[in-house]
């Protein structure tokens, strides 16, 4: 194996923990804290893709000012800072399974019929196999009939 697959593992581990503390902490201010450990997550990822300007922006913009603002902002709203005993209410079971269920059946919208995702524009008959270095006007000019093709350029002027 690899190191950066190893790396890669380790972080995507903390992430996941990070982003479910997110969620499931009582206390406002760890929900904060285990935020910062996602987007410093994020910010590894980005190193492990050889993306070093990306990874010092995500830390300066995102750790370094929005969460510093999410903090000020429960500060200065003098909200309550120890764990809330309230924050859970009984249809927990019912929006977890919903949620379970709809991640898993629903289809997004730009998904083709093929399978794949590129959606065939009116006028061709199928997308080129993945990966393809054309673009779709490319592969779609030479699959129109010819009485739908344009006319030459120097009929347009």
């Amino acid at each position: 194996m690899v190191a950066q697959h190893i790396a890669f593992g380790v972080t995507a581990f903390a992430m996941a923990v990070g982003a479910v503390r997110v969620v499931t902490t009582k206390n406002v201010v760890h929900a904060a804290l285990w935020l910062m450990l996602v987007l410093a997550g994020v910010a590894a990822n980005f190193i492990l893709l050889a993306s070093e300007f990306v990874a010092v922006v995500q830390v300066l913009v995102y750790i370094g000012a929005i969460v510093v603002l999410f903090l000020f902002g429960i500060m200065l709203t003098r909200a309550p800072i120890g764990r809330e005993s309230n924050l859970d209410n009984s249809m927990r079971p019912l929006t977890s399974s919903s949620g379970c269920s709809c991640s898993g059946s629903s289809r997004p919208s730009w998904a083709s019929s093929t399978g794949g995702c590129i959606s065939t524009p009116p006028g061709c008959s199928a997308p080129p196999t993945w990966p393809s270095r054309s673009s779709p006007s490319t592969w779609c000019r030479s699959r129109r009939s010819p009485s739908s093709s344009s006319p030459p350029s120097s009929a347009r002027s």
